[in-house]
């Protein structure tokens, strides 16, 4: 099964070091270069890209049709879907995942300690009892610019990720994923 995800980041994904600050650009989607009217348009969200080329949804209320939330952001008016896959491999609709990609304001120190939280939502497009139980954010140096098969893996392993065994599956509230995160490099994005 198709899982459907709804990302909202102002407060909600925080790349912070001691002093508290928002390290995210755009972290809650309110930016924008024109609104929404369509799918796959996370590109008229600025420092916001799409690994796999116009899949990642893009809702804001500024939308003249279709492409507003349908349900309350966690924060200001916009949010960014993104699509994961079950364990089992049956797939729905397009048959594929999709992966947000973010630009820091900062670049991440190496060897500095970073707290990252980050909410999500599984959209009320399916409405049959599903969870998902791997969710994570990774810190990269560069931009991932390469098309992926249908369901096909990122071959990365995320340095922030949800407790396997929490699984992920409210349609009606956010969830909450956070972790520590230590620089092992100096990184500049996050997927």
């Amino acid at each position: 099964m198709r899982l459907y995800f709804l990302l909202s980041l102002g407060l909600l994904c925080k790349v912070w070091l001691c002093s508290a600050q928002n390290l995210v650009l755009n972290p809650s989607f309110e930016e924008y270069t024109k609104c929404p009217d369509d799918g796959g348009q996370i590109y008229y969200c600025p420092y916001w890209y799409d690994v796999n080329k116009h899949y990642v949804n893009y809702y804001h209320y500024c939308s003249p049709n279709g492409y507003k939330p349908r349900k309350p952001p966690r924060t200001g008016s916009a949010i960014a879907g993104i699509t994961g896959l079950s364990s089992l491999g049956e797939l729905m609709f397009n048959d594929l995942r999709t992966y947000a990609e973010g630009i820091l304001s900062k670049t991440l120190h190496k060897d500095s300690f970073y707290y990252v939280e980050f909410y999500v939502q599984l959209s009320e497009i399916y409405r049959r009892e599903c969870h998902i139980a791997n969710l994570g954010l990774y810190f990269s140096n560069e931009f991932l610019d390469f098309k992926l098969n249908e369901a096909e893996l990122l071959p990365y392993k995320p340095q922030i990720q949800n407790y396997p065994l929490k699984l992920l599956g409210d349609t009606n509230n956010w969830m909450w994923v956070s972790g520590i995160y230590i620089a092992r490099e100096m990184k500049s994005l996050l997927l």
